[in-house]
């Protein structure tokens, strides 16, 4: 197996936008959920840590995510970790680069940066995401219908659709 890859896996408007200006992401979570949900089970199986920045994990509390010591999740930020921290979730202050370059060496599977977009903006920085996944979301008339990338699409009730591009960037 070769080394451990840190792959952004996230979803986006067309304009690129991951959340409202408000954190928001019920543009993306109230949708309904097309056959094979875009490919992510399949994805799932690829990774064994989860790296988000703390307003990705806050949230994610909120809307009830579930941890286990069998997810790991590792939680980057610059505040103190809250009184009560899930199993499973490991708060990270170390730099950036220290933290891949250990992360990489370690065996495993590839670890999935969930976001959001400071910390991937922050990764990039320091050259550490390895792989971009990208599911777009689109309202309206595609600028090019024949793209041969697209392995899946489906329309929503809104007259939007989505599209999933694997693996379209590598990066490093």
């Amino acid at each position: 197996m070769g080394k451990r890859k840190i792959i952004v896996h996230i979803a986006a408007s067309a304009d690129g936008y991951i959340a409202r200006p408000d954190g928001n992401v019920a543009w993306l979570t109230n949708r309904p959920a097309p056959k094979g949900f875009y490919g992510l089970p399949k994805f799932m199986r690829t990774v064994d840590a989860k790296i988000l920045g703390r307003k990705t994990f806050d949230l994610s509390v909120k809307m009830g995510a579930n941890f286990s010591a069998n997810d790991v999740h590792y939680v980057f930020s610059r505040q103190p970790p809250p009184p009560s921290v899930p199993v499973g979730v490991r708060f990270v202050t170390e730099p950036i680069r220290a933290f891949a370059k250990q992360m990489r060496a370690q065996p495993g599977k590839n670890m999935w940066m969930m976001g959001g977009g400071e910390l991937i903006a922050s990764f990039l920085d320091e050259g550490a995401i390895d792989e971009f996944i990208n599911l777009t979301i689109t309202c309206g008339k595609r600028l090019d219908d024949t793209a041969q990338t697209v392995e899946a699409e489906h329309t929503f009730a809104t007259g939007c659709q989505g599209y999933w591009f694997p693996s379209p960037y590598w990066l490093g």
